[in-house]
């Protein structure tokens, strides 16, 4: 123990001293050569540090090499907490050992060393390019732009994780086909993002997390790309104590993210039990619970016809709206046991889009009249309470309609195939 703090004050007396000094007197400005010369300067400098912490100065120079700015941000935190504590500049390295070691020492200078040591510790989880090596360049490059504007955002976050199909390495970046009725669709991949808010964070506090603030992040996020084929994000948002509560209970859908999931970032004072495997015959029996609570959008659906034939189409639409998103919402129960927190249609087809592809042909968005039946179906859950000016046609609440119904179709069909799934699988355990 005496061995390794001694190596971290010297890193941080004779190596980092200079390097530090460098960052803070300089102003890092993007697509500026200068800016790039200098942080090469910068680089080689750290490349010339003690051998003896090779694998921190490798995580060092890669976080650099990506994160100019934030570095020099973490490294003047952590100098103003170092420079609070006495005799950070005695040159006897094992009595400023022993000093932090005395009981004398309280727990604010305590405090005030660890956190420096911490957050220089820190940069080697966020040195994630190891693992994201085996996506396209265009994918890692916007993945660290999300990782940094996720951290602007929700600097207080815990851990950062990129899950699904780009974790996998089977994601689909973009491609295009003609479906059955020779409208011209596309689909691509997601970037699925889990946000994990740190304690004593609250359920309430990721809802409002994921329905909001990931809105501007995605807004920034776009506006980086503007005009460039880039993924777009989704996010799931949860606080520590909820994530971990479905490790606990083995939540195949959070178990999934922690055992196939690549870290971006993590502020390491969270910590989660090893991930176990839930077995088929738990989750053939969760599958079947959820497949019966489609009861409820069918009953929506069922009402939304009665008020059609009423002729009451405004209160149609909120009734089938509430249809659509109670059977995406069950779906999402029947495949993973988990339902995202949102009303939004459009979030919701994007999330449920990789259960089956024929969900994309559900709601197309070709046409004027495709698009703006959509836009009113989605407006619906607001707008049909409680603005006086919303008008829904006849022709339009029909093909609304038409469109639920084909939904209904497909939910019952791909979650029946997922119980037979789970059902097979559980004889084989």
């Amino acid at each position: 123990m005496k061995n390794l703090m001694t190596d971290s004050i010297k890193l941080i007396e004779e190596g980092l001293a200079p390097l530090i000094e460098r960052i803070r007197s300089f102003e890092f400005t993007e697509n500026n050569e200068h800016s790039k010369e200098e942080l090469n300067r910068i680089i080689k400098c750290i490349e010339e540090l003690p051998t003896h912490t090779e694998d921190e100065l490798n995580a060092l120079l890669e976080y650099v090499k990506l994160f100019p700015i934030k570095i020099e941000k973490e490294i003047n935190l952590a100098i103003r907490n170092f420079q609070r504590l006495p005799l950070h500049s005695q040159e006897d390295i094992d009595t400023f050992y022993i000093y932090l070691k005395s009981k004398g020492v309280s727990k604010k200078i305590k405090k005030g060393i660890i956190d420096f040591v911490r957050r220089i510790t820190l940069i080697k989880y966020l040195n994630f390019i190891d693992k994201i090596k085996h996506l396209e360049k265009e994918s890692q490059e916007q993945l660290i732009v999300l990782t940094n504007i996720i951290r602007k955002y929700i600097p207080s976050c815990s851990m950062i994780v990129l899950f699904g199909s780009y974790a996998r390495g089977t994601a689909v970046r973009y491609d295009e086909y003609i479906d059955e009725n020779g409208s011209r669709l596309s689909y691509q991949s997601d970037f699925d993002m889990m946000v994990v808010l740190p304690s004593p964070a609250t359920a309430a506090n990721a809802h409002k997390m994921e329905g909001r603030i990931c809105s501007k992040i995605k807004d920034e996020y776009n506006q980086k790309f503007l005009g460039r084929l880039h993924t777009p994000p989704q996010f799931v948002v949860e606080c520590e104590e909820e994530l971990c509560k479905n490790l606990e209970i083995h939540q195949p859908f959070f178990l999934d993210i922690i055992k196939e999931g690549i870290l971006l970032y993590t502020d390491r004072q969270i910590y989660l039990s090893e991930p176990k495997e839930l077995l088929y015959k738990i989750k053939k029996e969760l599958a079947q619970k959820h497949f019966a609570h489609l009861y409820y959008p069918d009953k929506f659906l069922k009402i939304g016809k009665s008020e059609y034939k009423e002729e009451d189409y405004v209160t149609a639409s909120f009734m089938l709206h509430q249809s659509c998103e109670n059977y995406y919402r069950d779906m999402s129960m029947v495949f993973i046991n988990y339902s995202p927190k949102l009303h939004d249609l459009t979030e919701l087809i994007e999330k449920a889009k990789d259960f089956s592809p024929e969900l994309l042909t559900v709601f197309p968005r070709v046409t004027d009249f495709e698009k703006k039946v959509f836009k009113l179906l989605r407006d619906a859950y607001v707008d049909a309470r409680y603005k006086l000016d919303f008008v829904v046609t006849k022709e339009e609440l029909e093909y609304m309609l038409e469109r639920t119904e084909i939904l209904k179709e497909i939910t019952y069909r791909i979650c029946q195939k997922r119980i037979e799934y789970y059902d097979q699988k559980s004889k084989e355990e």
